[in-house]
């Protein structure tokens, strides 16, 4: 089955924004600022928007606790991870 051109280009465009920000928390001290700039963003958008944006965030946290390239740096994320997901629990996000 072939994934429709509108979801490939979606998930190229979501790839190319998160190395963005990714790289935006490369400077050291500056993760407080770009947690504000998310926190602003998602905050002032639809509220069918941000729970949209929640929903996508949990298949992140879902996804990211399965990862199998873990070490010293990022075993504490995908930790985190896996305690986030174990907590929410298939906990379902409406789209509303």
């Amino acid at each position: 089955m072939n994934t429709p051109d509108w979801k490939i280009e979606a998930q190229d465009k979501a790839e190319e924004l998160t190395k963005q920000l990714i790289q935006l928390t490369n400077a050291y001290g500056s993760e407080d600022s770009v947690t504000e700039g998310i926190l602003r963003a998602i905050t002032t958008e639809h509220n069918t928007l941000q729970q949209s944006f929640w929903r996508a965030m949990q298949g992140v946290i879902a996804g990211y606790s399965e990862h199998k390239y873990v070490d010293l740096r990022n075993q504490a994320s995908v930790d985190m991870c896996k305690a986030m997901n174990e907590a929410l629990n298939g906990q379902y996000l409406p789209f509303v």
